[in-house]
């Protein structure tokens, strides 16, 4: 899923660079690396594991070939400063693909503009969401995986990758 889910986003060679978190699992670089781009690997917050604004913004001020961010959601928890780098990406025209594998179900506050904190669920403001389902995940039945976006043509095209690779 990861796979289609780089392709769909356009990692196509060397020059797309793609950040990822630097506490996860290898699939994340992986998943760039076969698709043909760059992985760059940024650090974690000691708090929720999770990528920080803080690390985002000094990789997209010394890489000006980075062309979107990946978010893996450690055991549940949401990384710390989910929202701001989603308004980050958003801002700067860069894709933000999430990695849920450990974080079904899971919910994650935000504060918006008005400062009315909500709850949304994991994956919903990214342009694609990817979930495992591998025996040794939380919904194991033994392989394969799903992608889900708010972009019907963008997950047929992940899906279109996912049946060649």
């Amino acid at each position: 899923a990861l796979y289609g889910a780089m392709k769909a986003l356009g990692v196509a060679d060397h020059t797309h660079h793609v950040l990822v978190p630097s506490f996860t699992c290898a699939a994340c670089a992986d998943a760039v690396v076969h698709a043909g781009g760059r992985p760059i690997p940024i650090d974690c917050d000691m708090e929720s594991f999770g990528v920080s604004l803080e690390a985002v913004q000094k990789a997209l001020d010394e890489n000006k070939n980075i062309v979107g961010v990946v978010i893996a959601p450690c055991y549940g928890v949401p990384a710390r400063d989910f929202y701001d780098i989603y308004l980050l990406c958003k801002e700067r025209g860069l894709w933000l693909c999430e990695d849920a594998c450990e974080s079904y179900g899971a919910m994650q506050s935000i504060i918006m503009p008005s400062g009315e904190q909500v709850k949304v669920p994991i994956g919903s403001l990214s342009t694609l969401c990817v979930i495992s389902v591998r025996s040794e995940k939380m919904i194991g039945v033994g392989e394969g995986g799903a992608i889900l976006g708010n972009d019907a043509t963008l997950v047929a095209r992940a899906k279109w990758w996912c049946s060649r690779a």
